[in-house]
């Protein structure tokens, strides 16, 4: 039998679940979403997604994301990049940063420039993330190569590479995290990343939902992503309001 490398069983895995092909048919947003995303953003929630944001972006670490990422280098992973993710409680192995930051420096920044620019977006038409795009193979990259080793598992596994990646196209790449994969989908499983570029291509009444929330919301970075304003939301309506205590308030999310 061939030998197999680590970089492509990393490869031809699921980026973040299970592919639709895998699925049968197309998935009915009913039966795909546990809660759908609109329920916090729209309806009872309407008030509270800007509050959230609000006191996230006051009080917790992930509120220096942003700021610490290196925009001057929309191309590279820098050592910047590697401390923004950190605010988000997950670090880079040594291993893996090291690589990221000398062997794999090229082959990283070739693929950022062939994704695309640093603001495109999940709902725009050229934004590809099958699996034989380049977003995929930079995801397979980062988790498929560390020092000094060079094809090894990097010790990156989902939630830690999707941050990274968010960092530098945050308006592309979804961060994953397991309490929002919870929250949301049916299946944990899921391919994370495919359906919610479906949802976001389809659904202009999220994006406007999430726009209005962040329009509302105080204390928000510059170009703060819609993906990433969803996170926060979500994540804070069923885990993170357990640290604030200006939330104790915070009734349970019921069915609208």
């Amino acid at each position: 039998m061939p030998r197999v490398s680590t970089f492509e069983q990393t490869r031809s895995g699921t980026w973040l679940g299970l592919r639709e092909s895998e699925h049968g048919a197309a998935t009915k947003e009913s039966q795909l979403f546990k809660t759908h995303p609109l329920q916090f953003v729209t309806g009872r929630e309407v008030d509270t997604a800007p509050r959230l944001l609000t006191i996230y972006f006051r009080s917790y670490t992930g509120s220096r994301f942003e700021s610490y990422i290196d925009a001057e280098n929309p191309d590279e992973i820098t050592p910047r990049d590697l401390l923004a993710v950190t605010t988000l409680s997950v670090h880079v192995p040594s291993p893996a940063a090291i690589w990221l930051l000398e062997d794999g420096k090229e082959e990283v920044r070739r693929l950022l420039r062939d994704i695309g620019p640093v603001d495109l977006t999940i709902w725009d038409e050229r934004a590809d993330l099958s699996r034989a795009s380049p977003a995929s193979e930079l995801w397979g990259y980062v988790r498929g190569h560390r020092w000094p080793q060079g094809e090894a598992k990097s010790g990156l596994g989902r939630t830690k590479a999707s941050k990274l990646l968010a960092a530098k196209r945050p308006h592309l790449f979804p961060i994953y995290d397991r309490h929002v994969a919870a929250a949301l989908f049916s299946d944990p499983r899921t391919d994370f990343w495919s359906s919610l570029q479906d949802l976001f291509r389809s659904s202009p009444e999220l994006r406007d939902a999430l726009g209005q929330a962040i329009h509302r919301a105080d204390g928000m970075p510059p170009n703060l992503s819609l993906l990433r304003s969803l996170d926060v939301i979500v994540w804070m309506r069923v885990h993170g309001h357990k640290w604030s205590s200006d939330l104790a308030d915070l009734p349970p999310l019921t069915p609208p």
